[in-house]
């Protein structure tokens, strides 16, 4: 019997350095049928030099630069698989990353989302990477008991799901609309959000990809919007705290995680010099959790440098 097609996404935006280390740990997973789709996100350096190389190993769409949103959107409506994995362009997968997730998928149909563990990659003092040992998935994994029920209520404090590590089908995508192109970052949370209110999911015991922390990359990058913090808080206005199986997250606890989304975004700001953004986010910190010493104290310094003009200078460590 031949088994279900997967097709691998893979937004790229100016992943020369990394893009080879990406496309190969794919190419080299021992699950069949398989495709690879990656979308040029309008890269400037020689990413699409690079993808040229692969022939027709993979399929190369290109876009001018919309984000990681538009250009997983945009792979997803070219792809013809039954499944549906991810990753970056600067990450990898680890091998018998699709065997893992497959072979659950296939024993267990009904089962529309499956994840497992990451591991995290650091770059060195130098921005470079020491090499790694990429450890083999088992074929089976063991199942992490319990891990996938009261999903939302678990993604309200924390993004559990990451994107590399998991395999949906392709009706659990359709079902929720793809990812939201409008979000330049956060679209991958907002997306499993709403994938957690129409379906169950199960997450395996294991890491099964390489997360690598990339200081250039559109996650690391400062912006004025504070993604996380909208998204968390449209999913708590759109459907509560619950997820409709019984399951209630802690009202308190999600005013507090809410407070310190707004006061890690301001003190991002504070220290960039940026004392609208800070005040403003601070002050949005004190509206969720009222004895937030942190973002009370931080809301003076803004206050005094505002009226002092004393210049903010470089971030401490945090």
């Amino acid at each position: 019997m031949t088994e279900p097609l997967v097709s691998v996404i893979v937004p790229a935006f100016n992943c020369a350095a990394f893009i080879r280390q990406s496309i190969d740990s794919v190419l080299r997973q021992d699950y069949a049928p398989l495709e690879v789709l990656v979308v040029d996100d309008g890269s400037t350096d020689d990413t699409v030099k690079i993808l040229g190389e692969y022939g027709d190993r993979i399929k190369v769409l290109h876009q001018a630069n919309g984000g990681p949103a538009a250009a997983r959107n945009r792979a997803v409506r070219a792809a013809r698989g039954e499944y549906l994995a991810f990753v970056d362009g600067d990450d990898l997968w680890l091998p018998g990353h699709t065997n893992a997730l497959m072979s659950y998928a296939i024993a267990h149909p009904e089962v529309k989302v499956v994840f497992a563990d990451w591991l995290v990659w650091p770059a060195d003092a130098d921005g470079g990477y020491s090499p790694l040992q990429l450890p083999s998935v088992a074929a089976q994994p063991e199942v992490d008991p319990g891990a996938g029920e009261g999903l939302y209520g678990r993604l309200l404090f924390d993004s559990v799901i990451h994107i590399i590590a998991s395999l949906i089908h392709r009706s659990a995508y359709e079902a929720v609309g793809g990812f939201d192109e409008s979000l330049r970052t956060g679209s991958d949370y907002d997306f499993w959000l709403r994938v957690s209110r129409k379906f169950s999911a199960v997450k395996l015991r294991a890491p099964v990809a390489v997360y690598r922390q990339n200081p250039a990359s559109v996650t690391n990058t400062v912006r004025a919007e504070n993604n996380p913090y909208r998204l968390l808080k449209r999913a708590i206005d759109t459907y509560g705290l619950s997820d409709g199986a019984g399951h209630r997250a802690d009202a308190a606890l999600v005013q507090r995680r809410l407070a310190e989304l707004a006061f890690a975004h301001g003190y991002r700001h504070f220290w960039r010099g940026d004392l609208r953004i800070a005040t403003s986010s601070f002050r949005q910190a004190l509206d969720h959790h009222t004895w937030h010493l942190k973002a009370a104290a931080y809301l003076a310094a803004c206050f005094f440098k505002r009226l002092t003009g004393v210049p903010t200078g470089g971030a401490p460590g945090a």
